[in-house]
This record gives C-alpha cells, sequence and structure tokens, in this order.
C-alpha cells in the first residue's frame, strides 16, 4: 500500500504491508527498494486484529476492518492511536457472508478523487452491494448506496471518480471488468475492460488517485495498473 496523499512530505514514497489475511501487524518500508528487499523500518502492533486484505493507508492512517466486527477503525501512524471507528449498519461482517466470491473480506475500504469509501454486503438483503461514503476524520457515514447487484459475483472492485468497477475473475489469467456502476448518477454503466490476473490470484485491487494508478497483490508479487480516462 501507498498513501495518496501522505501528511509527511517523507511519507511519500513509503510503502505498507500486512503479511497476512488476519493479524495484528502493519510494516512499514521506506521505499520501494525496501520494500522488494523486506527491509522493514517500522512495525506497527495494531489495538484490534484486522481481518482481509481491503485495508488501505491515507493522509496518514490505518483504515480496516476489525475482524469479527462490523467496524472499521482509523488508526494513526504517527501517534499510533485510534483516532476513529465507526460501526457500519446492516454488514455482513462474519461466517461465509462474505463480500466477494474470494472468500478474504467482508470490508473493502477504498479511496478515491472524492474521498474514502467502504464496500461490503448488507445482511437484510445478502446479495445485495452495499457502498457508504465516509468522512475521513471522524469517519461518520454521510451517505450509503444500495445496489441491487450480487456482490458475490465479483471478484474484486474498487472505486475511481465515484464509480465503482467490479473485476469478473481473480484467479483466471484472462479476465475483464463488466460491472460499472456510477454512485453519482445511480446508474448501472455498460462496461467491458479487459484485464489479466498474471500470476492467477490476485487478492486485493486498490487505486491510487494521486498516482492514477491501480494496485494489486497477485499471488506475492504487487503489481501496477495505469488509468486511463476518457477525456485524455
Amino acid at each position: 500500500m501507498k498513501d495518496p496523499m501522505p501528511r509527511r512530505k517523507n511519507d511519500a514514497n513509503k510503502y505498507w504491508f500486512t503479511r497476512h489475511f488476519v493479524g495484528a501487524q502493519l510494516f512499514e518500508y521506506d521505499s520501494l527498494a525496501s520494500f522488494r528487499d523486506d527491509r522493514v523500518s517500522r512495525r506497527y502492533v495494531l489495538p484490534f486484529i484486522y481481518d482481509g486484505t481491503g485495508h488501505l493507508v491515507y493522509q496518514g492512517s490505518f483504515y480496516y476492518h476489525r475482524s469479527g466486527m462490523s467496524e472499521i477503525i482509523r488508526y494513526d501512524l504517527a501517534s499510533e492511536q485510534i483516532l476513529a471507528k465507526v460501526t457500519i449498519p446492516g454488514a455482513a461482517f462474519s461466517g461465509d457472508q462474505f463480500l466477494y466470491k474470494t472468500n478474504y473480506n467482508f470490508f473493502d475500504v477504498a479511496v478515491d478523487e472524492n474521498g474514502l469509501w467502504v464496500i461490503y454486503g448488507g445482511l437484510e438483503h445478502p446479495n445485495d452491494l452495499m457502498v457508504a461514503k465516509l468522512n475521513p476524520e471522524t469517519l461518520g457515514i454521510q451517505r450509503v448506496w444500495n445496489i441491487t447487484y450480487n456482490h458475490r459475483d465479483l471478484g474484486n472492485a474498487f472505486i475511481v471518480c465515484g464509480i465503482i468497477y467490479g473485476l469478473r475473475d481473480v484467479y483466471e489469467k484472462h479476465s475483464h471488468i463488466d460491472f460499472a456502476f456510477d454512485l453519482y448518477k445511480n446508474e448501472l454503466l455498460d462496461v467491458k475492460i479487459p484485464m489479466t490476473n498474471p500470476y492467477e490470484m490476485t487478492n486485493m485491487l486498490a487505486y491510487n488517485p494521486y498516482e492514477k494508478l491501480l494496485y494489486s497483490w497477485d499471488r506475492g508479487n504487487q503489481l501496477t495498473y495505469p488509468i486511463l480516462f476518457a477525456h485524455q
């Protein structure tokens, strides 16, 4: 993970990494070279266990799903303290109620040009895809979308410019993005964008709005995909 909007200049080139699908440690690296060589510069012991791969670093904080709870945590990296937390009402967060067809995540925290989001599945309507817009400081819920689309049909998802995109399969080498929903216009978009999973096990997708890159973690390999916008 990289911070797309670091609060401190020397954090701009840093990388952060969690080693397992469930755990309580976050590892910091000073540069890409340090990350490749696994030269850890700092290790954080989190106050609560994280669950899944859908976490991120944004504006100097680590945002993650607290394991066993319907809760998103904001953990400040400078003070090593929890600055905010929020319970997401009506969210599936345990058992076999996973967000995607891969059994890794219940929540997927995302960031784009508009700010902080969380993607999840609903309890009342288990097949419905849910998205909440959060205040990055307080984690206050600003708005919630209930999208009539089976989230278990997706291998993973990310948000760019207020549009949520879904990758169909993360195990097939040649897959495609064929789900897109404009959250601000409340409309389904017709897309079919080819995408490859070179190592056939993509368990994380995250958009970096500053670099205009899509980061993925594919069978232990970090990959990046450039995002090209139609108006460019």
